[in-house]
């Protein structure tokens, strides 16, 4: 009688410890990150931009980024109209077509020297804006892979919980840029 309380016990010991979140693997949040508006640059390079702003993403494996060539696949097949609309009500569309969990979108903004990009998560079973993240930089234009790095990245943290590391003041980050 005892031993098969005992064998009952540890069933159910294992179970709890299986069924705790430090034993379950978590699946990666699945985003599709759209190309970011121009606002002062040509597209071509706000395009590019969102390139290196996906590729800041890859390097977390928490997130599964969709990638861009797929993702214009499926809306193709999907006959989805990218109108060039991003409020929320299309953005949660285009996340549901694509099966991801979070949109991001945003714009890259450009005021003399200095640029501006502000970034938007989109969660789509909520379908409403769930956390912005903005940065700015002074610089050249060529510089500007610095600022969607690293806006990219305290996005990333952000979504995390992470709390953001010290960055370095745009006088430090251009002379690394020049580097």
């Amino acid at each position: 009688m005892i031993k098969k309380f005992i064998k009952i016990f540890i069933l159910i010991v294992i179970s709890f410890l299986l069924a705790s979140p430090s034993f379950a693997q978590k699946k990666p949040i699945r985003m599709a990150i759209i190309d970011l508006d121009a606002q002062g640059v040509p597209q071509e390079i706000a395009n590019s931009l969102a390139e290196v702003l996906r590729s800041a993403f890859v390097g977390y494996p928490e997130f599964e980024i969709i990638e861009y060539s797929k993702m214009r696949e499926i809306l193709k097949t999907q006959a989805f109209q990218q109108t060039g609309s991003t409020d929320t009500a299309s953005m949660t569309e285009l996340g549901k077509i694509l099966n991801a969990q979070k949109v991001v979108l945003g714009s890259i903004n450009a005021i003399g020297k200095k640029y501006l990009i502000v970034l938007r998560v989109v969660d789509v079973e909520l379908g409403k804006i769930e956390m912005a993240h903005t940065e700015e930089l002074i610089c050249e234009l060529e510089e500007l892979t610095t600022l969607v790095r690293n806006t990219g990245i305290g996005l990333a943290n952000k979504i995390l919980g992470v709390l953001p590391v010290e960055k370095p003041a745009a006088k430090e980050i251009k002379e690394i840029v020049k580097k």
